[in-house]
């Protein structure tokens, strides 16, 4: 037969016959699908750019009866359409988000993940691959679904629940260990305003420098204005009540509970002039405006009205102590500048209310007298402070000299014994996150009551030295200093210095200093137990989910997936019910 084969197969019968026979199969398994990615039809529903196939649809809908079926025996094989529907495009939108986030769950995690399932291993706890097809041909899934699935529910697990998935992560132990090591450093820090510049520069050199560093000598722009103040309780205590106004008020309020005319007219007096007063404030307000837009002189109009006036002179926007002083007894500083950098020279402002230092009511207006823009100070006025800056300047670049000095020569020794005569300082052990391992929390609740309680004795055997009192407030500040100096150094550095070897030499600019440091000791994790492991495990998968939840949540919210469906292939994809078969996929992971 197979000689046949081979001396026919050559003849144009054959390849004829041949050619039939792969033109049938290709129309009954190919060109149907073919045909329907043609016309846009081989999706039921697509999320951004994920297509999902009918047969996921009626796979996902066969999954959620399925688990019905197993939380109550009463189940129906129908399922709400839209549950359905809701639950798979959530799925697609997180799965797509994760995946363009970098968030993947690899075959080989998933792999692992079904192998360690006890309801997949045989007797003797060996993983049994028919176990878990008997399991799939049960549920109707084929395999790359299920995959699919349990890779969808993983990810959307981690983020809601990540303690139910320890199991897959379980590789994270020596990342465990990492995180658990902690470091110090030996640190030299170096204050530029300590050295001292003997070199004296002449002037071109420092015209050179003033040119070079404008931006240095920039005067922000200044405003002077003319603050005008109209208290209420001035207004209100000229206003004249006619005798009849009293009278009728007295007749048509019961007589003021009995009292005679006499006793209750004061109280109406001021109850009618609080009446006529924000009538009256319009009036005034409105004749000062009138004034001052006549080009009536500022002092005149304070006299007529009785007003305060306030003299403003050359303030910025955001005012420096040096400035504060010149708002004395103002309560409204704030409103009043933004109204005053709101202004044209020249102009005036509308009234505004506001209460002054006493707590009283004032109206006050705002004349504009004079705008001084931004710009850059003349060197001849700005010499003195050009000096200032190129000193600085110069003990910067000295600082950065001594720094690169001591790298240099403790590159061949260590920073500690270079630093032996300029002085160094050893940090506290932190770990990758900066905490710091003097500051546990329960440590630092019984430091602080035992501080308190130390500081408390020194202070009552110290109340009757007043030299021993300063010494003891002076150590207090002195603790302080060198906890905030701790912090800050290791706030700063904490991160580097997780990326040092022993011999790495750096420095780094903090604050107004230089700061020279280097690895004191690395001090690894301790061995812990199997059950400590697993806590820590638990904590630092809770911590690094929620990171990746919050950071996904940042991403979906600035990304747009559309959502688009075919009625007719959703509808049929639908239909039917839980025990239709579906066809299954050769995947043979295990």
């Amino acid at each position: 037969m197979l000689a046949a084969i081979r001396k026919y197969s050559n003849s144009p019968i054959a390849k004829t016959l041949l050619f039939i026979l792969a033109i049938a199969f290709v129309s009954s398994f190919g060109l149907f699908q073919v045909v329907r990615k043609l016309l846009g039809k081989d999706y039921a529903i697509k999320v951004g750019s994920r297509k999902i196939s009918p047969e996921m649809l009626r796979c996902e809908k066969n999954r959620i009866i399925n688990r019905q079926k197993g939380l109550s025996e009463s189940a129906n094989e129908t399922t709400d359409k839209n549950f359905v529907l809701q639950k798979i495009i959530y799925e697609s939108i997180v799965d797509l988000a994760a995946e363009d986030f970098g968030f993947i769950i690899s075959d080989t995690t998933i792999k692992q993940y079904i192998s360690d399932l006890y309801m997949f291993r045989d007797k003797n706890g060996v993983f049994n691959a028919s176990l878990f097809r008997a399991f799939l041909r049960k549920i109707h899934v084929p395999e790359n679904l299920f995959m699919e699935f349990l890779k969808n529910d993983i990810k959307i697990s981690l983020m809601k629940l990540p303690l139910s998935y320890i199991s897959v992560i379980n590789a994270l132990y020596p990342y465990a260990c990492a995180q658990l090591e902690n470091r110090t450093l030996t640190v030299v820090e170096i204050d530029p305003s300590s050295l001292a510049i003997t070199q004296v520069p002449i002037d071109s050199e420092l015209e050179s420098f003033y040119s070079n560093h404008k931006e240095k000598f920039m005067i922000e722009e200044t405003r002077s204005f003319t603050l005008l103040e109209l208290k209420e309780s001035l207004v209100k205590d000229k206003i004249v009540v006619p005798e009849q106004e009293i009278k009728d008020v007295y007749e048509t309020s019961s007589k003021r509970d009995n009292k005679s005319y006499e006793e209750s007219r004061i109280e109406i007096v001021e109850e009618l002039r609080q009446e006529k007063l924000p009538s009256a404030i319009n009036d005034i307000t409105r004749q000062i405006e009138d004034d001052l837009m006549s080009g009536m002189p500022l002092p005149d109009v304070a006299s007529k009205f009785n007003l305060t006036i306030t003299k403003i002179e050359n303030v910025v926007s955001n005012p420096t102590a040096n400035d504060q002083s010149k708002f004395a007894g103002i309560n409204y500083k704030e409103d009043a500048l933004a109204v005053a950098f709101s202004m044209d020279d020249g102009t005036d402002s509308s009234f505004s209310e506001a209460l002054d230092a006493s707590g009283k009511r004032v109206q006050w207006v705002i004349h504009l007298d004079s705008i001084v823009p931004k710009h850059v100070e003349q060197f001849n006025v700005a010499k003195e402070k050009v000096m200032s800056q190129w000193i600085k300047q110069k003990q910067r670049e000295k600082a950065i000299d001594v720094a690169k000095e001591l790298q240099k020569k403790a590159s061949l020794t260590s920073l500690e014994r270079v630093a032996q005569q300029t002085g160094c300082y050893v940090t506290p052990k932190f770990d990758r996150r900066g905490k710091r391992a003097d500051q546990e929390e329960q440590k630092d609740k019984d430091n602080g009551k035992e501080v308190a309680k130390n500081m408390e004795e020194s202070d009552k055997a110290a109340s009757n030295n007043t030299a021993k009192n300063a010494a003891v407030a002076n150590e207090h500040k002195v603790k302080e200093d060198v906890k905030d100096k701790f912090s800050d150094i290791i706030s700063e550095l904490y991160q580097d210095a997780f990326k040092m070897q022993l011999s790495d030499i750096k420095y780094k600019k903090i604050g107004g200093k230089f700061v020279v440091y280097q690895i004191k000791e690395i001090v690894p994790a301790i061995s812990i137990s199997e059950k400590e492991n697993s806590q820590y495990q638990a904590k630092l998968t809770q911590e690094l989910v929620a990171d990746l939840q919050q950071q996904l949540v940042n991403y979906l919210s600035k990304t747009d997936y559309p959502i688009k469906t075919n009625e007719n292939v959703l509808q049929d994809a639908l239909a039917g019910n839980a025990n239709e078969n579906v066809p299954s996929v050769p995947m043979d992971i295990f």
